[in-house]
């Protein structure tokens, strides 16, 4: 007797969804409004085998909530660059419109693909709490920063030979907020700076932070 299937669901959405695929592509998000979707972080991989084609150092993003990827082509990193930045660990956390242009030319035909919109977008707002909110002037943009963060921030400056009081007056010159104050998106970015400054790839860092880094050097 052959095993029963499961009842299952009745379903509306793209038909893509129903392939057995690890990648996002046009048949597999709405194609009439924008998908808002949260990167999680990006992944590299040394080769990636497709149906027709194998990409050696292939990245791809991957997103808070969805076990399917997004490959990254030129045009997508083209687009993250200019809303985020040249380092990938920036696009970490970042809301992003995904939508499917069906004007798309490739290999001497016009289809459907995904693209990344040119645009900011906020996150889902936070439920209200019950709490009266904090006066704008003493709330820190984003989620806090985090204890694991604070105590690698500490080792790198350390490893830098430098202080806590250093620390701050770099947050301050080049965030314009007090430590204390980071929240966890700001921190990761900072840490990200001293880190290739203390791997030896202080030119390697953005022209803000090495900025505010030889402006307090030279006190």
């Amino acid at each position: 007797m052959s095993k029963e299937l499961e009842r299952g669901e009745v379903y509306e959405g793209p038909c893509g969804v129903l392939k057995d695929s690890a990648w996002f592509n046009s048949e597999s998000i709405p194609s009439d409004r924008d998908t808002h979707i949260q990167i999680r972080d990006v992944v590299r991989r040394k080769e990636v085998k497709f149906k027709d084609d194998t990409k050696k150092g292939y990245g791809s993003l991957r997103f808070v909530g969805h076990d399917k990827e997004l490959g990254l082509n030129a045009t997508h990193m083209h687009v993250l660059a200019a809303l985020f930045g040249n380092e990938c660990r920036g696009w970490f956390g970042k809301w992003i419109a995904l939508y499917v242009d069906p004007d798309v030319k490739a290999f001497g035909k016009t289809v459907s693909a995904v693209r990344i919109r040119a645009k900011r977008i906020d996150g889902p707002a936070a439920p209200e709490s019950a709490q009266p909110a904090p006066k704008a002037a003493d709330r820190p943009k984003g989620a806090p920063m985090e204890e694991r963060q604070n105590k690698r921030m500490h080792a790198l400056a350390s490893e830098l030979g430098k202080d806590h009081d250093w620390l701050t007056a770099l947050c301050i010159e080049l965030l314009s907020v007090r430590q204390s104050q980071l929240s966890a998106a700001q921190a990761e970015r900072l840490i990200g700076y001293l880190d290739l400054t203390v791997g030896g790839a202080f030119v390697e860092t953005s022209e803000p932070f090495r900025t505010a880094y030889e402006k307090l050097e030279s006190k």
